[in-house]
């Protein structure tokens, strides 16, 4: 019966020795990782805490360029500046040419036009009896209107008469109220004058245009 007790008496202390030298080991473990863990968390950055994988993407990115195939950068085109031809100014012979092909244009067609008698005797009265508080030194020598357009002819002793009619028949107060046109002629008439043209066009329609 004594041995049975020292038997298991000497199991054990045999048990007690091992669990010992266990915990002692697992300490010595503990100690360990606790060491590869203090080491790993100095490795690591203070902003984001993953030190690795960011350098790891750093080695990536700079292997990348360094192996990736170079483009050549594109060649930017220099703008070409195109000058504009300057346009010539109309010479004289190119206005007294226009002016003549405009009074050709607008006088064809006013002797095309048939009379409307009781607009066209309104019309002459206005025109004339307008004309004549405004002509100055100048003469009024006809007014004739049709059906959609008047023609006067207007006759001047010299320049400066020409430009005091134009700037008194063309200005303030209104007596028309359609459009009004003055052509000047091209040449002096046989008995020196200067003679000029002027069309007016009933309300609402507009003096023809040669294109």
């Amino acid at each position: 019966m004594k041995k049975h007790w020292f038997l298991l008496l000497g199991i054990l202390a045999v048990a007690a020795i091992v669990y010992g030298l266990d915990r002692l080991a697992l300490r010595r473990q503990m100690r360990a990782l606790e060491r590869s863990y203090r080491v790993v968390a100095a490795e690591r950055t203070p902003d984001t805490g993953r030190a690795a994988p960011l350098a790891r993407a750093a080695q990536l990115s700079d292997l990348f360029a360094r192996t990736a195939p170079s483009v050549p950068d594109a060649t930017p085109v220099e703008p070409t500046d195109v000058a504009e031809e300057p346009q010539a100014e109309p010479s004289a012979d190119d206005v007294a040419r226009a002016t003549r092909d405009q009074m050709d244009y607008v006088d064809a067609l006013f002797s095309a036009e048939t009379a409307d008698p009781r607009w066209g005797r309104e019309s002459e009265r206005t025109i004339e009896s307008t004309l004549q508080t405004r002509i100055g030194a100048s003469s009024l020598e006809s007014v004739e209107c049709r059906d959609s357009l008047c023609k006067v002819r207007v006759a001047h002793g010299d320049e400066q008469a020409f430009q005091r009619f134009v700037q008194q028949a063309l200005g303030p107060p209104a007596y028309w109220y359609g459009s009004v046109s003055s052509l000047r002629d091209e040449s002096l008439g046989n008995d020196g004058k200067i003679r000029n043209t002027m069309y007016f066009s009933r309300e609402g329609a507009d003096i023809p245009i040669l294109e």
